[in-house]
């Protein structure tokens, strides 16, 4: 395994402050997205080595970035309308998709598209729980807590079936939807 540095992109190219998520495209190695603090998705081609498209917006403080055919989804680590579906071509807003929360606001740090797309994954600190979502019928199917713990961590199968979730609880659990 020989592992080869491409390139380095310049800070005045990217991001102005932390890059908490980094998401290649699912359909083509050559683009990726990167997003952070300073409220911006970065849409990179390798081939040009710089960016070719951004999103204004989402405030990522985690794995809040994940792509779906031309959809991108977006969890922010913000008190209201946090869970973002952007297009991926134009960049523009299509739709925000509800997630319930009490008077401690939203506050996200992991969001995944499950399956065919229209199930959404997602959690952080202003619930401490995953939520799964409908997105067709915009309602909860599903949570999953660790003891009131922040949800930090996120990845899911291939197929869309399984769900691996990290804590501040100092655990990883494996959710299997049905």
């Amino acid at each position: 395994l020989e592992s080869t540095q491409q390139g380095v992109f310049a800070p005045e190219a990217g991001h102005g402050r932390k890059v908490f998520a980094v998401r290649f495209h699912p359909f083509d190695d050559n683009i990726f997205l990167t997003g952070g603090w300073d409220r911006c998705i970065k849409v990179w081609d390798v081939r040009a080595d710089q960016v070719v498209r951004s999103i204004n917006g989402p405030y990522i403080c985690g794995e809040g970035i994940d792509i779906w055919e031309d959809s991108v989804l977006t969890a922010s680590w913000v008190a209201h309308d946090s869970l973002q579906v952007w297009d991926f071509g134009s960049g523009q807003l299509m739709e925000v998709i509800p997630f319930p929360s009490d008077h401690h606001g939203e506050f996200l740090y992991v969001g995944r598209f499950c399956g065919s797309g229209d199930l959404i994954a997602a959690g952080g600190s202003g619930t401490n729980d995953l939520k799964i979502i409908d997105r067709t019928k915009r309602e909860v199917v599903s949570s999953v807590e660790d003891e009131g713990k922040p949800i930090q961590a996120l990845d899911v199968s291939r197929d869309g079936n399984q769900l691996v979730i990290g804590s501040t609880g100092n655990c990883v659990q494996i959710v299997t939807l049905t």
